[in-house]
């Protein structure tokens, strides 16, 4: 499956958080990292727990688990979602993991987590990539799953979970001080994949869960195991006021620059007076 093994987006499903806060508390999972959990003024989540799988940040003390994980997965990852870079090592693999999962947590950009089952084993890897704040708040969804646990709908279930967490408001920070109980998203309006039209089982899956392909302007090419491939992007919104404001930002990108120059002009004048222009 594409970049995501079986990116699957819920439309805003509710998932059983009593189960999932049970499942939390029966897994160890290891302290929380020492970077930043709160970005610009807001609770910045740091776990998520579905029935059976628990998300969280990649640790330290996770190689020895992570590298059996990647073993046993990488061949099965390979066409759709290559878990190395080419001529990369396993454990160049968790450096690069490791660092990038801090990254992301420290600057806001990325939210990367492993999904370990009740056993606490790594059967997974669910991500929303390269988050973009402005008109709209974009973010691209990524994922790998163990074969061995393959057709047990792991991946649709710990999709559904980050994409209702994805698109969830952000929780300020104060709200977030005074009750642990708060569980904020990432606040994002639309969450994306892109897949390979030769990957029919994350096509149907996608489209099965709401995901519409969204025309593209220009061809879109990912480069996988040292070779560019063609890719389609499929998104979800989380409303369709969301949705439409989306499509007025790409038509005015579409613009000539000069076009986009004279909008802003007017949009600045309009702010800077009662003058209704639009």
């Amino acid at each position: 499956m594409s970049r995501l093994d079986q990116l699957g987006v819920a439309a805003r499903l509710t998932l059983p958080r009593r189960q999932g806060a049970g499942l939390a508390s029966a897994i160890a999972a290891p302290p929380p990292p020492t970077g930043p959990s709160q970005v610009s003024g807001v609770v910045w989540p740091q776990t998520l727990a579905t029935e059976r799988l628990l998300m969280r940040p990649l640790q330290v003390s996770d190689r020895r688990e992570f590298l059996r994980a990647v073993r046993e997965s990488r061949d099965a990852a390979a066409r759709f979602m290559p878990l190395l870079l080419p001529n990369e090592s396993e454990h160049d693999a968790f450096s690069r993991q490791l660092a990038q999962r801090e990254a992301g947590d420290l600057t806001g950009r990325d939210w990367r987590r492993i999904a370990v089952d009740r056993t606490g084993r790594i059967v997974g890897g669910f991500n929303v990539n390269d988050i973009r704040r402005g008109l709209e708040n974009r973010g691209e969804i990524t994922l790998w799953v163990h074969p061995g646990v393959a057709g047990r709908g792991l991946a649709t279930e710990g999709l559904a979970a980050l994409v209702e967490m994805a698109l969830a408001p952000l929780v300020p920070r104060a709200a977030g001080e005074q009750s642990r109980a708060a569980r904020g998203g990432l606040g994002l309006t639309c969450v994306r994949g892109l897949i390979s039209p030769d990957n029919a089982a994350s096509i149907r899956l996608v489209k099965r869960l709401g995901f519409v392909l969204e025309p593209a302007s220009a061809p879109i090419e990912l480069i996988l195991g040292g070779a560019a491939a063609p890719h389609d992007e499929y998104v979800r919104y989380a409303t369709p006021l969301d949705e439409a404001a989306s499509r007025v930002v790409r038509t005015l990108h579409e613009l000539p620059a000069f076009m986009r120059r004279d909008i802003r002009k007017v949009l600045r004048l309009e702010s800077a007076s009662n003058l209704r222009v639009f």
